[in-house]
């Protein structure tokens, strides 16, 4: 087969599914153990799972005070994000199987065969009472994925593609605008969102119990997914125990790196028996945490807070896929130093103008770089965009807002090394977007007037 030789016989670029970065995270469940299990919860399941509720008012401000702010998993109002319009574009209705999706292989070719887009590689063992998986990771362009879908829409393969951790920010133009910010993003939060990527493939699929850095707004795109989420202190210890019995580290840095380890043998295998074996007697078993389920269909969403832990299984017929968004929180920035804000108002108020103290405000920081007479240099922002060229001071990153403002990440001091380099490359190539774009409009600008 044309596929099955270019994946084994060619040389792929090795890629590593990004590490999911952890802040220093209290748990919600004790600051808010009051309302927590009245706001996302309802009567726990025969495996142990209680079913995530459903949001009835969705507006901002009522969002925002029970689920944003207190950091407490909820499902947002069913088909509540079906107005995207990747809807309409990237998935068709199955012809042969009802209430099915399936990929609009076409539109995509069309608009994006060229981008070299992450791949999983899953195969399960030749050798008879062999159940391992082989796994691996690779870039190709997207058109070899599109194949494999075409392939495996007309007959089921034993070797299997997923598309995973795909950034918006990777794809071209056409295909990135397909996917509006939701006005819940836009406004719950600061209205930035820090990354946001595309699953799709063919059911079965599996996504490992992990933690993720920021606030999630995970939702579907087509096809059925379960997800089941556990409480940050009790993800900790479950994701410890497995490692113990393994001989490995449970700690902070293990929990947050994503390799093959946790795709493939005795780890997987542990991992998902923990969280998805039904036959567990919870009761006499170490499965003593509180859990919570959620079943989401094409235009649902739910929102996984920062901390908490989940793992993800694509179910049905059809294919299934999903759009998370990392978002940031008011709370994760702070404000840019004196120093700073010093250089900018150089950039930004003539000597000569006289200002009435009575009106005076504080100066908006908008994007304005040190010039060379500048004498700290650490804060100038490196916009190479090559993924890993921020230039830090002991506070972190700069972020370019998309409105042009300067800020920081707080928890930047917390986090891992592993946190960080994953940080520092999608900050790389996010900033410079933003600053080509908004040199571009202040182009546009100069010339009108």
């Amino acid at each position: 087969m044309k596929i099955q030789r270019w994946l084994f016989n060619g040389n792929p670029r090795a890629w590593y599914r990004p590490p999911s970065a952890v802040a220093r995270f209290n748990n919600p469940n004790k600051r808010h153990a009051q309302s927590s299990t009245q706001n996302i919860s309802s009567v726990a399941t025969t495996c142990g799972y209680h079913p995530l509720k459903i949001l009835d008012d969705a507006s901002i401000e009522n969002f925002r005070k029970e689920h944003f702010i207190p950091e407490l998993p909820i499902v947002l109002p069913r088909c509540h994000f079906r107005d995207l319009p990747a809807f309409g574009r990237w998935f068709q209705s199955s012809p042969s199987e009802p209430n099915a999706s399936r990929l609009n292989t076409a539109y995509l070719e069309q608009h994006g065969a060229d981008a070299l887009v992450p791949l999983e590689l899953t195969q399960p063992s030749t050798e008879p009472d062999n159940d391992d998986i082989s796994f691996r990771q690779f870039h190709a362009p997207l058109s070899l994925f599109l194949e494999w879908m075409r392939t495996a829409e007309e007959q089921p393969q034993s070797i299997r593609l997923y598309l995973a951790q795909c950034q918006l920010s990777d794809l071209p133009q056409t295909l990135r605008g397909d996917f509006a910010t939701p006005e819940l993003v836009s406004q719950a939060g600061n209205g930035d969102v820090y990354d946001t990527n595309v699953w799709i493939g063919y059911p079965p699929t599996y996504t490992p119990l992990h933690r993720d850095p920021n606030p999630n707004l995970f939702v579907q795109l087509a096809g059925r997914k379960v997800v089941r989420l556990i409480g940050p202190d009790d993800g900790q210890v479950l994701f410890a125990s497995v490692r113990r019995q393994l001989g490995r580290s449970g700690n902070r840095e293990a929990a947050v790196f994503r390799g093959s380890e946790m795709m493939q043998g005795r780890e997987r295998t542990l991992l998902e028996k923990e969280v998805w074996d039904e036959g567990l007697d919870t009761a006499s078993s170490e499965r003593k945490y509180v859990g919570y389920e959620a079943q989401l269909e094409a235009g649902d969403g739910m929102f996984i807070p920062k901390g908490w832990w989940h793992s993800i299984k694509g179910v049905g017929n059809g294919v299934t896929a999903s759009c998370p968004s990392n978002l940031y929180q008011e709370k994760s920035y702070s404000t840019m130093s004196s120093s700073t804000e010093q250089t900018q108002q150089q950039h930004q108020q003539p000597e000569n103008v006289a200002t009435d103290s009575t009106t005076e405000k504080k100066p908006e920081q908008y994007l304005a770089l040190p010039d060379s007479s500048s004498a700290d240099q650490t804060q100038q922002l490196d916009v190479s965009g090559d993924g890993s060229t921020v230039k830090l001071d002991h506070l972190g990153p700069l972020v370019v807002n998309q409105d042009g403002t300067l800020s920081r990440i707080a928890n930047w001091a917390q986090m891992t090394e592993i946190e960080k380099k994953n940080t520092l490359r999608v900050l790389g190539k996010r900033n410079k977007q933003r600053m080509e774009a908004l040199k571009a409009t202040q182009g546009a600008q100069e010339e009108g007037n």
